[in-house]
């Protein structure tokens, strides 16, 4: 046990080092290309915050592999395995396990937490008390990134934009389209907003964006359903 707890630390100061070492590292590169005027894309393997942006590498480098915020601690992209108690990013891709997991563009894979918020587009599964995915602005229904895919499991679940998949709460909520399966005691499919439909495809307008979406719960409400309010089922 005694043995087990040292490589644990251990293995954890090797991390901690790596990554103070390969941020030395591209600081100095990036020093020296700053004289010539270069853009460059910055990255690092490894990252690790305590309060952004107390953090190394800086907010706006890209982690490839693995990050750990000990309370806050943001980066413009993620990739791999993000851990910790606030995870913020522009982008990720990969597996999100935090009290709370925030990307702000779009986010690709598992995020496990009590808050999971993807605010431009979700695609893969999202696992927590409050799960939300997708985003129904203005800026992101003209520049088509609001289309998300993928499973919500959660005491409270919200699609926004168009979501293509499963609900599974207490309450499920999609604000612009839904296709797919609602489980859960409230379920409610919204119409698209009219801002939403004048950036879609004829045949979109054709349909006047009808959710293909089959709802079981105790109350469901569908205005493009069976019946707009039901009890039990509703499609």
């Amino acid at each position: 046990m005694f043995k087990s707890k040292k490589f644990i630390v251990f293995l954890i100061a090797a991390l901690v080092g790596i990554t103070f070492c390969r941020a030395a590292k591209e600081t100095r590169l990036i020093r020296g290309l700053e004289d010539d005027d270069t853009e460059i894309e910055k990255f690092s393997w490894f990252g690790i915050g305590f309060f952004s942006p107390a953090q190394l590498p800086d907010e706006e480098t890209e982690i490839k592999v693995f990050r750990f915020s000990t309370i806050y601690t943001y980066n413009k992209a993620v990739n791999g395995l993000d851990l910790g108690l606030i995870c913020y990013s522009g982008n990720a891709n990969g597996f999100q396990a935090a009290w709370s997991n925030h990307t702000s563009g779009i986010m690709n894979g598992l995020t496990i937490g009590l808050f999971n918020i993807a605010e431009v587009e979700m695609n893969g599964m999202q696992l927590g008390i409050y799960n939300r995915g997708g985003s129904d602005s203005e800026d992101n229904i003209a520049s088509k990134s609001a289309s998300s895919v993928g499973t919500q499991w959660g005491w409270a679940n919200c699609a926004d934009a168009v979501f293509t998949g499963f609900q599974f709460g207490i309450t499920n909520v999609s604000t612009t389209l839904f296709k797919g399966l609602q489980i859960g005691g409230v379920n409610i499919a919204q119409e698209p907003d009219k801002k939403f439909e004048e950036f879609q495809s004829k045949k979109f307008k054709k349909n006047k964006g009808k959710n293909s979406c089959l709802q079981i719960g105790l109350v469901n409400f569908n205005p493009n359903g069976f019946l707009p309010v039901t009890l039990l089922v509703n499609f």
